[in-house]
């Protein structure tokens, strides 16, 4: 599974286990993983084997179909959406990771609101 596929899906996934309203300690039981792997696939770092996808199809009520229905395109997905994959991608990363991310993105919307 290439990288991107994997952050695809597992922003998919943490989507769909915020609207199921499960903790990923939840969904990782009724998966049968482990909370440390959910977070890994959430994040894009792992990729889960095709029996653990459908069972975590299984535990969040979803078909395999809607597990990856994913809007590649950009247009469907809400801020929110955009902002809890980002958290879910950076949910991992150190102190140092973290203030980089945080002074580069503040960096960019101090540049475009400039443009304006």
């Amino acid at each position: 599974m290439t990288n991107s596929v994997q952050i695809l899906l597992g922003s998919r996934i943490h989507q769909l286990r915020k609207r199921a309203g499960l903790t990923q300690a939840q969904l990782a039981e009724r998966s049968l993983v482990s909370d440390e792997f959910l977070s890994r696939v959430e994040r894009g770092v792992k990729a889960p084997s095709l029996s653990t996808i459908a069972r975590l199809a299984g535990a969040l009520g979803v078909s395999l179909a809607e597990l990856f229905a994913v809007d590649t395109s950009g247009g469907a997905e809400t801020v929110r959406d955009r902002l809890e994959a980002l958290i879910s991608l950076l949910a991992a990363e150190d102190d140092e990771t973290l203030a980089l991310v945080d002074a580069t993105i503040r960096a960019l919307v101090l540049q475009r609101r400039r443009q304006r």
